[in-house]
């Protein structure tokens, strides 16, 4: 089951590279459509691949969230069950069953090595490319399992322990992200001034335009100011992220 829903999320990664090579295909046919020259194709092209990233990037940044809740949410749910006195497997299978697409794989796993046996450190390494946030829930269950076996602490509030982490570093991370939108959303603006810009010229009679999209040295000047507008828009993303 876990690799079935690890195979759709990679079709559906691909699936968004196809669109977005699609996209680009038809900018590109549509630009030459209308008679413009190759570097405003290029100039397009740039453009569009860099909104493409940062809509890919956001919906990434939105998934991890996502996953990083329900991955909280299961463990507090796997505690919950362990100490109403549930076995491991029970409560793991409990967990799987109320969470998201993100947790529950993870949550399956377990219960399969605890039902088949397995010690935490095999259980540890199943599953073929875990995310981060997985890999850190993995060791601190890791952790918890192999203390409660060894000096006999109550699994289920080692287990409450790793939820409150994990809630304490998301909030965190809130925090972060909140204190970094004012930034993203300055380079945001900084680069709309080009494009404002261009209506300043519009408005005084400059008619920029047909400079930008006609012929000499127009096209080569809407190339760099592209390449630059999104090269700063690329970098402020990362700086931001």
């Amino acid at each position: 089951m876990a690799s079935l829903e690890k195979d759709a999320v990679r079709a559906q990664a691909l699936s968004l590279r196809t669109l977005g090579g699609r996209l680009l295909v038809a900018t590109v046919s549509a630009t030459a459509g209308i008679g413009a020259g190759p570097l405003v194709a290029v100039a397009t092209v740039i453009v569009m691949a860099t909104v493409l990233h940062l809509v890919s990037a956001s919906r990434t940044r939105t998934r991890a969230v996502t996953a990083r809740t329900e991955l909280i949410e299961a463990v507090r749910t796997l505690g919950r069950e362990l100490a109403s006195g549930a076995s491991m497997v029970a409560a793991c299978e409990s967990a799987a069953t109320v969470t998201g697409a993100a947790a529950a794989p993870l949550m399956r796993e377990l219960a399969a090595a605890a039902r088949l046996g397995a010690d935490v450190v095999s259980f540890a390494d199943l599953g073929a490319r875990p995310d981060p946030a997985q890999v850190y829930v993995r060791a601190r269950l890791q952790a918890a399992w192999t203390l409660s076996r060894e000096h006999g602490i109550a699994l289920a509030a080692l287990v409450n322990e790793v939820a409150t982490g994990l809630q304490s570093q998301a909030e965190m991370d809130d925090k972060q992200s909140s204190l970094l939108a004012g930034p993203r959303l300055s380079g945001y603006l900084l680069a709309a001034l080009p494009i404002l810009g261009i209506g300043l010229g519009l408005g005084m009679g400059a008619n920029p335009v047909p400079i930008l999209f006609g012929e000499g040295v127009g096209p080569i000047l809407l190339v760099v100011g592209c390449s630059l507008t999104c090269g700063g828009l690329l970098w402020a993303a990362r700086i931001a992220r």
